[in-house]
């Protein structure tokens, strides 16, 4: 019998068909009858997330879930994640349970690279049950662009999310009412997932959360209950996982779990009394802004480098006050006063990503700050970008927190990095702070972070020993 061939007998389709035939286990079986619109699957690795997916999206194409009913006719599904290579579980997984027969015969999966056969990614099916139906995919790295304009039926993202990627992605299931669905298991490279837990909190998304056990594993539904793997195997393989990261492997969790001090390279004898400006060197400077964990808060840092050394020279931030932006704005501008500069001193102007939180006027802003510092300043916002109040936003892409404090830790162990007495904010985060990204402890340390990025990655700031 040819692969095109659209007819088989009953027994030949038991082997054709596997999709007819899947056993999921318990958590697999939660996830594939979820009746949510919005859902979030967090669990351990290796727990069958992507067998679960790729057997809903098959479903989901033609139109033959038995655990839950989707829209009559045709159907447009998106796949995403970060890369087509990081797909290709997922992709391999729907490749192995759509029947041969019904889609495209231009498309053909390979392996480590996706699907193949179009020049923008897609996997119509051309028979069966769902036929006219299509599957496209895009990556996180496409960003935004890649989807906007598309209405589908449903949306997976394979992987943790980008807030970019997941706030574009929403819209586009508006038109039909679209089904979403997240899978993954966080990591510490992972983009920051913050946005995530306030949109479960706020009860706009759904959440499955699957450790890693036995029991989660075990196929049941045949003569006999199958475990896929037994305990003991489960935890020589989570032994193995770093203790940072054993617990997201395990279980999901959100955050990398660290015992102490992230900042352990920042000790007493880093702390500087005198201006090292005053030396007679040449020093780049730069403004690094947090608009911070909680609504209403932001902290600023002055940071200059000489191409070798780093020093945090200053700091406002107002801890457990909400601030409105002209607050901000005056108090940046304060604080180069005192420190004997100007504003077109400044090298270099990193600021946060906007929040997204809008309580009682409190939205933190790169925009509104320029805004109001030019208003301050008695100048158009027009004038004061030309002349170098440009306030570009730092990386936060997968971990990017991580190597970020690793770079600050090394210059510091090399007697590179130092922090003046009066930056009690930045000093206090460095004190205390032991990875809990919901924290006000860390709003000063990426604020002096952004800085320092920028320091390593702009030529003209020539941060030459970097451990990136």
């Amino acid at each position: 019998m040819s692969r095109a061939d659209p007819f088989s007998t009953s027994a030949d389709r038991g082997e054709r068909y596997a999709i007819d035939y899947a056993r999921p286990t318990r958590p697999q079986l939660a996830y594939l009858t979820s009746r949510e619109r919005y859902l979030c699957w967090r669990g351990g690795n290796t727990i069958g997330k992507t067998w679960a997916i790729g057997l809903d999206i098959a479903h989901m194409l033609r139109g033959t879930s038995p655990f839950r009913p989707r829209p009559p006719g045709p159907v447009e599904i998106l796949l995403s994640g970060y890369s087509f290579a990081q797909m290709d579980s997922v992709c391999r997984a729907v490749w192995e349970w759509l029947p041969r027969e019904e889609v495209d015969p231009k498309v053909e999966y390979v392996k480590g690279g996706g699907f193949t056969g179009y020049k923008i990614p897609r996997v119509p099916l051309v028979r069966g049950p769902g036929e006219g139906s299509i599957l496209r995919l895009a990556t996180y790295g496409q960003g935004g662009q890649r989807v906007m304009g598309m209405q589908v039926d449903g949306a997976y993202l394979d992987e943790p999310p980008p807030e970019n990627v997941y706030s574009e992605t929403i819209p586009r299931l508006n038109e039909r009412g679209g089904l979403f669905r997240a899978g993954f298991t966080p990591t510490p490279e992972s983009p920051p997932l913050e946005y995530m837990q306030d949109e479960i909190k706020a009860g706009r998304l759904a959440e499955l959360v699957t450790p890693y056990t036995q029991e989660n594993v075990t196929i049941y539904g045949g003569i006999v209950p199958i475990p896929r793997k037994t305990q003991a195997e489960i935890d020589e393989q989570i032994s193995r996982y770093l203790p940072d990261e054993r617990e997201m492997r395990r279980t999901g969790d959100w955050f990398p779990k660290r015992s102490g001090r992230w900042m352990w390279a920042i000790t007493d004898g880093l702390i500087l009394d005198s201006d090292p400006l005053d030396d007679g060197r040449h020093w780049f400077l730069a403004v690094g802004v947090d608009h911070g964990t909680e609504p209403g808060k932001q902290y600023a840092g002055l940071v200059a480098t000489d191409g070798e050394r780093v020093v945090v020279l200053d700091e406002v931030w107002r801890p457990g006050v909400q601030t409105t932006t002209q607050e901000d704005a005056h108090d940046l501008l304060s604080m180069l006063k005192r420190n004997g500069l100007v504003w077109t001193d400044i090298d270099a102007w990193v600021g946060d990503r906007r929040t997204n939180r809008n309580y009682f006027g409190v939205r933190k802003c790169n925009t509104d700050l320029t805004v109001e510092i030019a208003k301050q300043l008695g100048i158009s916002r027009e004038r004061a970008v030309s002349r170098g109040l440009r306030i570009s936003v730092p990386s936060k892409g997968r971990g990017s927190v991580r190597r970020g404090f690793q770079l600050i830790n090394t210059l510091a162990k090399a007697g590179k990095f130092h922090i003046m007495r009066r930056c009690e904010g930045f000093r206090d985060g460095a004190d205390k702070w032991e990875g809990d990204p919901r924290s006000s402890l860390k709003d000063p340390l990426d604020g002096v972070r952004y800085a320092v990025e920028r320091f390593r990655d702009d030529r003209r700031l020539r941060l030459t020993h970097s451990a990136a």
